[in-house]
């Protein structure tokens, strides 16, 4: 899982393991952000769930997401370690 910090508002596509958890940091992502679709992949121990997120939510994602989020110019990666 990877620290982002949404650079617009998005919906996107999450797929991920099933114990995996989308995690909000700030009060952007806390109060703005929600998913709005959840479904199993069938014989995968996978879900794909699609969410839609404010410019400036700060969550954790799976890191695949992220990388995408990132590359598409979306998102920016978080260094929480760094901060704290």
């Amino acid at each position: 899982m990877k620290d982002v910090r949404f650079t617009t508002t998005v919906e996107h596509r999450f797929v991920h393991d099933k114990d995996e958890v989308i995690t909000p940091h700030n009060d952007v992502a806390a109060l703005g952000a929600r998913e709005v679709a959840r479904a199993e992949i069938h014989d995968t121990d996978l879900v794909g769930a699609v969410w839609k997120v404010p410019e400036g939510a700060e969550m954790q994602v799976p890191d695949k997401c992220a990388d995408k989020l990132v590359a598409l110019g979306y998102a920016e990666l978080l260094d929480v370690a760094a901060a704290a």
